[in-house]
């Protein structure tokens, strides 16, 4: 009977990573310009590797043009005070969406001081209600997409004894509810536009560091942010994968992934290494553009006993490619000892066979005739425990027809036969 094995690597790529830098706005209507200021600051905190430019847009003095919005890959849009032009600036950011621009609102937008034009008429909101709800303390509830990158080393969420959200019971038709508060109300949620990402972020950006009711700035809605932006900005690796395992059954190495979301996904290559070089043993078709988990599977055959390393090469329609890290899989022999059948079979003018032991031990490995006649010793020597030893059987000396390998260990004898055809 085979021995199963399983080995597995949980994480292969942390859960999201990321193109970067970015450039962004903050397209605010805050009560105070202070409260900007410390929107920015927390974004910049991250470091220059995740935003180039971090602007503050105020839309209460005017509406930007799709021209200027078109200089950022992504903004972020909250309200206090109205909008200069509600309409407009709705028109405007459902211009920039179809143009691939990234949007993330925040409250007041989605809930209390919200804006109109094709943004709302279109259904451009994930988390959408004319009023609000505050004043009871609420933290990060049940979350329903643990695997999102909005969610990337997210620990914790508080949103202060006001925790001001939408009103929304639900998200949009169409989105994706990734996290709701504590109270049950949805907190996270994305969707894609035309192939453009979109997300909602059902809280006020500004945290307690503005004023002492706002969010708990011990808590990560600044991550929170940063993964939104870089989210709607196309900004994450286009294929996130989460796991890469592999289960072995005898000498059959069954391999297992697993992604959170994929852009742009062709597929994968799947690699095995063979001294320096990497042989690709096959592909893989993948899901192209989703935001919905996917898993993936591939088994290779009569593998030699012995550690193999396997990697991932995932590849993008426009042949962009990024491999996973390195997964190493030992094959053990299953019972006293392993033979593999001879290939080719028929051959001419050699074939070979891989043989494996349990047990380090002396073993002889003889090619007769069908006259019961020795015809060649193919290998004679020590076999170390669970180490592939390959034999070559030659036939440029012998007459065509039937032959048998006889091999005999301190521990086992098998035999198996082979053709030559000339």
């Amino acid at each position: 009977m085979f021995r199963n094995l399983l080995l597995a690597l949980l994480v292969v790529f942390p859960l999201a990573t990321y193109a970067q830098p970015i450039n962004v706005a903050l397209l605010s209507g805050a009560g105070d310009g202070a409260w900007d200021t410390e929107v920015q600051a927390k974004l910049t905190a991250f470091g220059g590797g995740d935003f180039s430019t971090i602007d503050i847009i105020r839309i209460d003095a005017g509406t930007p043009t799709l021209g200027t919005l078109q200089s950022y890959d992504a903004v972020l849009v909250y309200t206090d005070v109205g909008a200069a032009d509600p309409t407009a600036l709705g028109n405007v950011l459902a211009d920039y969406v179809d143009a691939g621009g990234g949007v993330v609102m925040a409250v007041f937008t989605i809930g209390g001081i919200t804006i109109a034009g094709r943004f709302l008429t279109d259904g451009y909101f994930c988390i959408f209600d004319l009023s609000q709800s505050q004043d009871v303390q609420l933290t990060l509830g049940t979350i329903h997409e643990p695997t999102s990158p909005l969610l990337h080393n997210v620990a914790s969420f508080d949103g202060g004894t006001s925790s001001y959200h939408s009103a929304a019971t639900d998200v949009e038709p169409g989105c994706t509810r990734v996290a709701d508060w504590s109270d049950g109300h949805p907190l996270l949620a994305t969707t894609t536009i035309g192939g453009t990402l979109r997300a909602d972020l059902n809280f006020y950006p500004p945290s307690d560091d503005s004023r002492a009711d706002f969010w708990d700035a011990t808590t990560d809605g600044d991550q929170l942010m940063r993964n939104a932006l870089l989210y709607t900005a196309g900004a994450v690796v286009p294929v996130e994968l989460v796991s890469f395992n592999a289960v072995v059954n005898g000498t059959d190495v069954s391999l297992n992934w697993a992604t959170a979301s994929e852009t742009n996904n062709a597929g994968f290559e799947v690699q095995v290494q063979n001294g320096e070089d990497w042989n690709v043993l096959g592909f893989v078709e993948g899901h192209g553009t989703t935001t919905e988990a996917q898993t993936y599977g591939y088994t290779v055959g009569d593998m030699a006993v012995g550690t193999h390393t396997f990697r991932l090469k995932q590849i993008d329609f426009d042949g962009a490619f990024e491999y996973s890290d390195e997964l190493e899989v030992t094959v053990e022999t299953p019972g006293t000892h392993l033979i593999t059948r001879a290939y080719p079979n028929p051959f001419n003018p050699q074939s070979r066979f891989t043989l494996a032991v349990a047990q380090e031990q002396h073993v002889t490995a003889e090619l007769y005739n069908t006259l019961g006649r020795r015809v060649a010793v193919l290998f004679n020597g020590t076999v170390e425990a669970n180490q592939s030893q390959l034999v070559t059987i030659d036939g440029a000396d012998l007459a065509s027809g039937t032959y048998i390998v006889r091999l005999n260990g301190e521990r086992f004898s098998d035999a198996l036969r082979v053709t030559l055809l000339k």
